[in-house]
């Protein structure tokens, strides 16, 4: 019987074990890594059944109290009940707020001009093209709430409300800015023609 001979550059079994578990150690390292980097991105995090709006009411009107230093936030759908949450944010934050869709306008201003009263500044613009719902402050930490700032929303559906550091937050400060400083024209240029900004209410200090 004739019997193969093993070729000097195919590998043993024991040297194709070894490389996997080389590679197995490896990947284990790698999800670690990656747990440890979410972990310390992340301060706090409570899950939100769907009918559990008392919850995700409390929660986010605890955090938006202990927030410090000035405000900023992107909200994308916005009623009367968001300037009700956003009057839990200690009366010493001024607020910026940049929206994409306001709902009853009249109603909301009037709620808006109650939650101005004894802050440094609060303003809100109004950018057709928002989608996220975040807000939260460089001097303490962001709160990425999981759907709309309204009562309508909160714990109408399964979401989860995530307390962030500053650092996590970096890119969609960035990309705030460059909102809010550059005029209409401006924006326009860098994301078309369809791009449209408006204030929809300023405080008067």
């Amino acid at each position: 019987m004739h019997r193969a001979k093993s070729s000097p550059h195919t590998p043993s079994n024991n040297a194709v074990l070894a490389r996997l578990d080389e590679l197995e150690n490896l990947v284990l390292r790698l999800l670690e890594q990656k747990a440890e980097e979410s972990e310390s991105n992340l301060r706090s995090e409570v899950a939100i059944a769907k009918g559990q709006m008392n919850k995700a009411e409390n929660v986010i009107e605890k955090w938006l109290g202990q927030l410090t230093g000035n405000v900023i936030g992107e909200l994308d759908f916005s009623d009367k009940t968001t300037f009700g949450y956003l009057d839990s944010i200690p009366k010493n934050s001024g607020i910026r707020i940049i929206t994409s869709n306001l709902k009853d306008v009249d109603k909301c201003i009037s709620k808006a001009e109650k939650c101005a009263r004894d802050r440094p500044f609060f303003k809100i613009v109004k950018i057709n093209k928002i989608h996220q719902r975040w807000i939260g402050s460089s001097e303490s930490f962001f709160i990425d709430i999981g759907t709309d700032l309204k009562s309508d929303a909160l714990g109408h559906c399964t979401h989860t409300v995530r307390k962030l550091k500053p650092e996590r937050f970096a890119e969609s400060v960035s990309q705030f800015e460059t909102l809010w400083n550059k005029s209409e024209a401006e924006l326009k240029q860098l994301y078309g023609k369809d791009f449209l900004k408006s204030t929809i209410y300023e405080s008067v200090q």
